[in-house]
């Protein structure tokens, strides 16, 4: 079924929306350790993942839709292009699994003080993330259904490349974070 220029162009609208809220409501509650605080982190970790992955399915629709003789190589070339949309959800997803696997702990105050660090570094780095990725395919037009086939193509490669990094380092920061989560517990 096709989708229209209208209908594409709300429901990309309407998950900015959901990923700005979200991105609120995780500012205001990383480095806040009580149990409303946790969940509050965990709902908008989920959103936010939600969000993108719904994303990253309407793009990858509107690049295929219309392509009945479309090749392997055709596929790879655009998942290779989705790539940076699943950086940023293997991120969340770790997130949330650390967040919902130490709960109690994080509730109860009994984490270190690097864990407040390493949320916060962890946050702004999903902020440059999805800032990025976001400007650089307004930019190429992405989020018109007309042209979402050629401009995922159109992301420069030196853009590709800070993206990737970014979402190396952010792995990096994240399984720290999981680490501290699991070893590092305090008794206050």
């Amino acid at each position: 079924m096709a989708m229209n220029d209208a209908l594409y162009s709300n429901l990309i609208n309407l998950f900015y929306a959901i990923i700005i809220a979200s991105g609120i409501i995780v500012v205001i509650t990383t480095g806040s350790n009580n149990e409303n605080a946790a969940s509050a982190l965990i709902g908008g970790y989920s959103a936010m993942a939600f969000s993108i992955f719904a994303m990253a399915a309407l793009l990858f629709n509107a690049a295929t839709s219309g392509k009945s003789d479309m090749g392997g190589r055709d596929l790879v070339k655009i998942l290779i292009h989705l790539f940076p949309f699943a950086m940023i959800m293997f991120i969340l997803v770790l997130m949330i699994t650390f967040l919902s696997t130490y709960f109690d702990k994080i509730a109860a105050n009994k984490v270190s003080q690097y864990y407040n660090s390493f949320s916060t570094v962890n946050m702004i780095f999903l902020a440059m993330q999805m800032g990025m990725l976001f400007n650089a395919l307004h930019k190429t037009g992405a989020f018109k259904m007309a042209s979402a086939n050629t401009a995922l193509s159109a992301i420069s490669s030196t853009t590709y490349a800070v993206l990737m990094l970014l979402g190396t380092i952010n792995s990096i920061s994240a399984i720290t974070l999981g680490v501290i989560l699991k070893y590092y517990t305090t008794d206050c």
